[in-house]
């Protein structure tokens, strides 16, 4: 499911090539929006 999502923000790369930076952190941040709940604890939700 990780591999599925990450792949449209891979693409966004693409398109942003002249706001590299910018697509830096909008792919870590979609991948810290995935990671999250695979990594919480269900019991300190």
């Amino acid at each position: 499911m990780a591999l599925a999502t990450t792949v449209p923000a891979l693409a966004v790369l693409l398109f942003m090539s002249d706001c590299t930076d910018r697509a830096v952190r909008l792919l870590e941040a979609h991948n810290a929006y995935l990671w999250t709940p695979l990594t919480t604890n269900p019991s300190t939700r």
